[in-house]
């Protein structure tokens, strides 16, 4: 049985899911070793979504349940009759187990002792969701996105990564330490032509895209700036609505928290920098007439009255 779901962001459907291949590997030193059989899972009707393995399995011995992806899906859990990444659902009877494989959403072990059966094994998988949006040049610093703002090449003087998608721990509390980076987990806004170090999957330059990411909670970062420049952050916008399940948190002027699900596309989210701004004024030493041949001095202020730090040079 197989549900476009994830149970640790508690975004689930009942959509069952039919064409999928589940096989019975043998298991070698603790490793799949060789196919014994395989089953589709049922395409349509009422049992669509179901699959049933059934074979001369031997006394004491383990094995490995493995199923592949359908196009377009990827894996976000399998639950058997002991508690992993995703709580326990299968029903049995006899002397079998089913356990699942660390680090591997797409494998059970089936631990077969005195014999028996095992009903209501599922493999879990999900459409891949997208974040995504612009980064603009806040050139008067309010925050705002005005008219005329130009967006800014993060490729400028040497490709900086510029936003990170980092899945949240559990906790609920952005941590770069403690929270994982994502996968895919950065992308370069940037499109300039001839720049073979831009990503294929942008729009144009400052647009950003993360893809590919499983249900669930992301803290999105903008984690780099150009650096030729010194550039502050002044503002963070929030994209649309972004479907069931789906929703977007500014944080800080720099992270949203967008948490979301199944084939989520959750846009428009946008990041707002500007660079230092510097201000000169001049004051002189109280004299402020001078007769021909003689001098004053002055003193120059500089002031950075910009939300960047400005660099000597």
């Amino acid at each position: 049985t197989r549900f476009k779901c994830d149970w640790s962001s508690d975004v689930c459907s009942s959509d069952l899911i039919g064409g999928v291949t589940i096989e019975l590997w043998s298991n070698n030193n603790g490793a799949p070793g060789n196919r014994i059989s395989s089953v589709t899972s049922r395409v349509s009707g009422k049992t669509k979504g179901l699959w049933l393995l059934a074979g001369d399995f031997v006394i004491n011995t383990s094995y490995f349940l493995i199923e592949t992806d359908p196009n377009g899906y990827l894996s976000t859990g399998a639950c058997g009759t002991v508690a992993g990444a995703s709580p326990a659902c299968a029903v049995v009877q006899g002397g079998i187990s089913i356990v699942p494989v660390a680090g591997n959403t797409n494998q059970l072990r089936v631990n077969y002792g005195s014999g028996g059966s095992a009903t209501n094994v599922q493999f879990l998988d999900a459409l891949p969701a997208t974040i995504s949006g612009a980064v603009y040049n806040d050139q008067n610093g309010n925050g705002k996105i005005d008219s005329g703002k130009q967006s800014i090449d993060y490729l400028i003087g040497g490709g900086s990564t510029a936003v990170t998608a980092y899945r949240d721990n559990g906790d609920g509390v952005f941590s770069a330490t403690t929270d994982t980076v994502a996968t895919p987990a950065t992308s370069n806004p940037d499109a300039v032509t001839g720049d073979t170090s831009a990503a294929t999957s942008l729009s144009g330059e400052g647009q950003w895209s993360i893809s590919g990411l499983a249900p669930g909670t992301y803290f999105v970062v903008q984690t780099g700036r150009p650096n030729n420049v010194s550039w502050g952050s002044t503002g963070a916008i929030k994209g649309g609505a972004c479907g069931s399940g789906c929703s977007i948190t500014v944080e800080a002027v720099d992270r949203f928290r967008v948490v979301v699900a199944s084939g989520s596309v959750a846009s428009g989210n946008q990041f707002l920098d500007q660079t230092g701004d510097l201000a000169i004024s001049s004051m002189s030493d109280g004299t402020d007439v001078v007769i021909a041949g003689a001098s004053t001095t002055y003193t120059l202020r500089i002031t950075n009255v910009g939300n960047g730090t400005a660099a000597s040079g």
